[in-house]
């Protein structure tokens, strides 16, 4: 399961960045959206769904990061990329303070909605982005390259399989 969850980033590439995010971002909308509405429920059903949810978290990072690729020049990669890894923790940390704040204030179920609510306002601001550039045939060649550098490369192989195994 591990593996194709790992896999699930590659879906960027093959639907559209944008796509497969606003896919992701709706699906997390109604997997919580739908415990909101469902009542009460036992608590594996919630870790289930969180589980779920979670699996979509693949393809919507590995979207958003090969989009910054394709918005900002190859010298400002590495400037953006660091931006983008410091405010995925901003992000992740007052997350994580609002998410208690709003359970103290709203309950478990309000919170629950409002993070169903966050998703969906993300598939909306995304759907108003413009289109994904067209895939053409150099990026099925650089899929190809670097599986053949994991193929030629005896360390890079053996740590990707005791990566996707730890996974």
């Amino acid at each position: 399961l591990a593996s194709l969850i790992l896999l699930g980033g590659s879906l960027g590439d093959r639907f559209g960045r944008r796509r497969v995010m606003i896919v992701s971002d709706t699906g997390r909308a109604l997997i919580f959206g739908a415990l909101v509405v469902s009542g009460d429920l036992p608590i594996p059903v919630y870790y289930v769904a969180a589980f779920v949810a979670g699996c979509l978290d693949s393809p919507f990072e590995s979207s958003r990061s090969a989009a910054i690729v394709d918005s900002v020049p190859d010298e400002d990669y590495p400037d953006a990329l660091a931006i983008s890894a410091g405010l995925d923790q901003i992000g992740l940390l007052a997350g994580y303070a609002l998410g208690g704040t709003l359970v103290g204030l709203i309950g478990a179920r309000g919170a629950l909605g409002v993070n169903a609510a966050s998703f969906v306002l993300s598939a909306l601001l995304l759907s108003r982005m413009t289109p994904d550039r067209p895939s053409g045939r150099r990026d099925i060649i650089r899929v190809r390259e670097a599986f053949d550098v994991i193929r030629s490369d005896r360390v890079i192989s053996r740590s990707l399989g005791g990566f996707c195994l730890a996974a």
